[in-house]
């Protein structure tokens, strides 16, 4: 019943009270790299953070009594992601790692269980879902269309979208939109059986 605003700070991640500004819990988590780069992922009453320095964990965030507390549910040490933000389409989770390598990897959200991981996407790509699919733009402004499969990795389609990039697209009204250093670029998608 009370709203929070999660910050993962370079030496802690911990939930907000929107309201007032108070810490409601607090779960120290140091890096050597003076900042971790992922966006927290919500899922109900669980935070899932990851970074090259502490790989992944989800916490769950519970009352007790007056006081909120984090616990962790699991942790998955070896998935260390440098940059890029994890998505989560229903029970799992896509996120980039291990450390420098980029592969796609596909974890339980329920245990932190690496499912399956597919490489080849060079030095850094970001993530983002729609509806049952990921949108998958690598560093070359190569986009992949891939289904949210939690059994195996399943391209669809790719296109070269922009230049080098390491903006996330954003997906809007049936259009993706794409920077790269030079430009801002919209594109409709379509079916390619229509």
């Amino acid at each position: 019943g009370t709203r929070h605003v999660v910050h993962f700070t370079a030496d802690a991640l911990m939930g907000v009270d929107a309201a007032t500004g108070k810490i409601l819990w607090r779960e120290p988590l140091r890096t050597g790299a003076k900042r971790h780069v992922a966006t927290p992922v919500i899922d109900g009453d669980t935070v899932t953070v990851t970074s090259t320095s502490i790989g992944t964990i989800r916490f769950r965030i519970w009352k007790d009594g007056a006081n909120f507390k984090a616990e962790r549910a699991w942790v998955n040490p070896r998935l260390k992601t440098v940059m890029g933000t994890p998505t989560q389409v229903g029970s799992t989770i896509y996120t980039l790692g291990p450390g420098s390598r980029c592969d796609i990897v596909c974890i339980d959200a329920k245990t932190g269980e690496n499912k399956w991981a597919q490489s080849g996407l060079g030095d850094y790509a970001s993530i983002t879902a729609i509806n049952d699919s990921l949108l998958v733009l690598d560093a070359t402004g190569e986009l992949r269309l891939v289904r949210a499969n939690p059994d195996r990795y399943e391209e669809l389609g790719r296109a070269q979208l922009c230049g080098k990039t390491w903006a996330s697209p954003a997906y809007a009204d049936g259009k993706v939109y794409v920077k790269d250093g030079s430009k801002l670029i919209a594109y409709e998608l379509t079916s390619a059986a229509a």
